[in-house]
């Protein structure tokens, strides 16, 4: 018994101490002022929309998704595909899309509290 238990308190020690993600080494910045904080968040968000904007698939999510203000997070993006989220400004994941790059087909799923479904599957031209 107490060989079971060394032995997953090793395998629980090995697995921690091999974790690919590295420690946030930043530390936080007090916050003055809630102008500065809502001119911060416009900032962050005009840089993360240029940045979303030069993938090729953008144009066509951003037309076929209902108008407001969603947070793009990627899932995975590797050789074949890319996958990304798509939050509302509470956090609530909205979207999924799956963009499949040897093709170049596109499919946005609804995921929110108003439905769920296939809202848009093509390949782009």
């Amino acid at each position: 018994m107490i060989k079971k238990v060394m032995m997953v308190s090793m395998a629980a020690l090995f697995l921690t101490a091999c974790s690919d993600k590295a420690p946030d080494e930043t530390t936080p910045v007090p916050e003055e002022t809630n102008s500065t904080q809502s001119e911060s968040a416009d900032a962050a968000a005009t840089a993360d929309q240029g940045e979303w904007a030069s993938l090729p698939e953008y144009a066509t999510i951003i037309d076929q998704i209902d108008d407001g203000e969603y947070n793009f997070e990627t899932v995975t993006d590797v050789s074949e595909k890319r996958i990304l989220l798509l939050s509302d400004q509470d956090g609530k994941e909205q979207y999924k899309t799956i963009f499949i790059k040897p093709t170049d087909r596109l499919e946005i799923i609804k995921i929110g509290n108003d439905g769920v479904g296939e809202i848009f599957n093509a390949t782009l031209k």
